[in-house]
């Protein structure tokens, strides 16, 4: 009973949360604080952040460092587009059906079925979120301090999140797992239900 009343909690805090303003907006904070604190501030990246997490202490720890590497290249393909006035088509909802695909392979990994894919998936799925990064990072002399504070962000979340669901899934891996990726898949299908909604396509 209490994980469902965690997971209604949750969908509860996804629905007025849509992370972004428009992208390259110049909304974002510069320098080191502002980078520290973007990860933070949007449900969608918080949520991507915590999924990552899971993943790796679900499925496998390789698979964080597949998310870094699709940090990387996502991170320098937004900036790029940033600097020549470019956007990310449909960015809000790739950003939020990635993290409903994380919670599909955390489920089907607790009912023991893998795919071959999910590094793929992962790293695919961070690039969006770090692409909109790239896309709302000031285009200042603040931007590496800002991306330093948005990568110690975004490892100390991810790392949070591994660590918990790794200290549960040595005890009982099917009873966290299930309802944490049920969380995660209904919050990205209400997150990328608001992006069609508001028009962030």
């Amino acid at each position: 009973m209490a994980s469902f009343s965690a997971v209604a909690a949750l969908l509860l805090a996804a629905i007025p949360a849509q992370a972004h303003g428009s992208a390259g907006a110049g909304l974002v904070g510069g320098g080191l604080a502002g980078g520290l604190l973007h990860p933070l501030m949007g449900l969608d990246h918080l949520l991507m952040l915590l999924a990552v997490g899971a993943v790796g202490a679900f499925i496998s720890a390789a698979l964080l460092g597949w998310a870094l590497g699709g940090a990387l290249v996502g991170g320098m393909v937004g900036s790029s587009l940033a600097s020549f006035g470019l956007n990310l088509p449909a960015g809000e909802l790739l950003a939020a059906l990635a993290i409903a695909a994380l919670g599909i392979v955390i489920f089907a990994s607790a009912k023991g079925r893998s795919f071959t894919f999910t590094p793929a998936l992962v790293a695919l799925g961070v690039s969006f979120h770090s692409m909109l990064h790239g896309l709302e990072v000031p285009q200042d002399g603040h931007t590496f301090g800002w991306w330093i504070g948005a990568l110690a962000a975004s490892v100390l979340v991810a790392g949070c999140s591994y660590g918990v669901c790794k200290y549960f899934a040595n005890r009982d891996i099917a009873r966290l797992a299930i309802p944490v990726a049920v969380g995660f898949t209904l919050s990205g299908v209400i997150l990328s239900g608001l992006a069609l909604a508001s028009g962030g396509i």
